[in-house]
Order: C-alpha cells, then structure tokens, then sequence
C-alpha cells in the first residue's frame, strides 16, 4: 500500500486519536487530519481490496504483486468437507519485503465446494497480518464491536443465483493499518459479481450496484460506497472502470466519488477537492 505524505500535524493527529488521547485533540483537529483527501483515499483503497477478496480467493487470483512464496490460495487447495484452507507462515509477499502470515478459509455450503447449483454458497473467513513499511495491516472476520457499539463480523459471503451470477453479501470484516486507520465493513444491500464464463475470475468480472458500509472506527465516521458498474480484467485486482459513489456522515460529512480510469488508477473526488489515485496493494 503506497504510504502518502502529510504534515506533522496531521501525523500528530492521528497518533492521538489512534492511541485513544482523543480528549486533547480538538474538533478541529479531527476534522484537519480525517478530511485530507489522501487519508480518504487510502480508506477507500483498503476497504475496495477487502471487499472483492472472497471472489479472488475463490478463483485462486494472486495478490497482484506476491512471489512463488505467497502465490497460494485458500481456493487452489483440496476441498475437505466443503472447507479450502491456506495457511501463510510470514512469507515475504513483494520486493519491499513485506510478509503475510495468518490463515484465509472458504466454507462451501456444498461438501464438495461446487458453487455449480442455483443457492450454493461460500464464506471466506481470514485472520491475517501484513507487516508492511507502512505498518501492520491486519485483517479480520472474527466479531467486533464498531464505533458505534455494532457488533460486525462473519466474513464474506457468495452465493450463485438462479439467472448464473452470484450474489455478494459482506457479512463483517475489518482492516486496521496501525496509526492509520482502523475499518469495520458491511453489505447494506447486496452486490451482483458476473463474468461471462459464469465464475468469479477477474477476467470479465463486473461488480454491479449494492451498498457497502465502511465505519472508520478511530476516526468516527462512515463512509457508505454506491457501487455501480465495476469492470476487471484478467491480470488486476482493482476494478478498471466504472464508478464509486461515497456518503459520509459523522466527523466527516459530504459527497465523495471515485472513478476508475485503469489497472490501479482513479480519480478520487471528495468534499470538494480532486486528486489522481495510484493504488498497490490487493489485500
């Protein structure tokens, strides 16, 4: 994940609101460090990943930038009761030396992991670690309390309807990125992911409409995505086209979008200001 300059005053911020010292930083501060459109952008980045990750891990999609060492998917392993697990032992992902270490499973509502028939179902659940130069990523499907004392969890959920595509349904996951941000995602209403073979590879994949919800759970605000048509190709796991509406209410408010124009490029619109986005990590 690209690591996006700021002031030390926006670093201070988030230090003291991250550490739970939110008392001595004032309303004005809050609203200084979670209102730069980079700190906004990497929020949408890490939940956009985390969003899609059931449909790659299902197909086997690698994560964009990992060697042989992390190449590996809960999805290319033998089913086992309706179970695909892949265990990550610190392997080192990229050039920069990042490692991933933890668990990522899938659990088929078929005992033989054929999501074939009209109603059959997968969940990916995860419980991983990223350690980055950025910091450590972690991401998680276990229940958790939201800053809004909700309580989110279960994983991601597809489930084939009957006219071929499938349905996605974010049941609760969250992502943290020490002194960065702290993520709690769920479905408002369902996603359809379609491709032409009728699977779930990115190859033709397209996302369309749903409302997914992502609480910043340090910052305190929630930011709603209105997906509309999102297009992928084969060798990239960000969308390459099509559009992403934002509403943010609590300590942020206002309208946001973003609109994919290439493999890992957008434009990134929010509360008035407009910025090119570079984004680079798949998980």
């Amino acid at each position: 994940m690209r690591v996006m300059g700021r002031s030390s005053r926006l670093a201070l911020g988030l230090t003291l609101l991250l550490c739970g010292c939110s008392k001595v930083v004032s309303d004005d501060d809050v609203q200084s460090a979670y209102k730069s459109t980079d700190e906004l952008a990497a929020v949408f980045e890490a939940a956009m990943t985390a969003i899609v990750a059931v449909a790659d891990e299902i197909e086997g999609e690698n994560f964009g930038e990992a060697g042989p060492a992390c190449a590996a998917r809960a999805g290319d392993q033998a089913c086992q009761s309706g179970t695909r697990a892949y265990q990550y032992a610190n392997c080192v992902l990229n050039q920069a030396g990042d490692q991933l270490a933890g668990e990522s499973r899938l659990e088929y509502s078929n005992p033989s992991c054929s999501l074939e028939a009209p109603g059959a179902s997968a969940v990916r659940a995860a419980a991983l670690t990223r350690q980055s130069r950025a910091g450590l990523i972690r991401v998680s499907t276990a229940p958790e309390l939201d800053y809004q004392r909700r309580v989110t969890g279960g994983g991601a959920k597809v489930t084939r309807a009957s006219s071929g595509a499938f349905e996605l349904d974010v049941l609760g996951l969250h992502k943290s990125l020490e002194g960065r941000y702290a993520l709690s995602i769920r479905s408002l209403t369902p996603t359809t992911i379609s491709t032409a073979a009728g699977l779930l590879e990115r190859n033709g994949r397209v996302l369309r409409g749903g409302n997914i919800e992502v609480a910043h759970n340090a910052a305190r605000y929630t930011a709603t995505l209105a997906l509309g048509d999102l297009g992928y190709q084969a060798s990239c796991c960000y969308p390459t086209s099509g559009r992403v509406d934002i509403r943010y209410t609590g300590t942020v408010s206002g309208t946001g979008s973003v609109n994919f124009t290439g493999c890992g490029s957008a434009v990134f619109t929010a509360l008035g200001r407009q910025t090119e986005l570079q984004f680079r990590s798949c998980d």
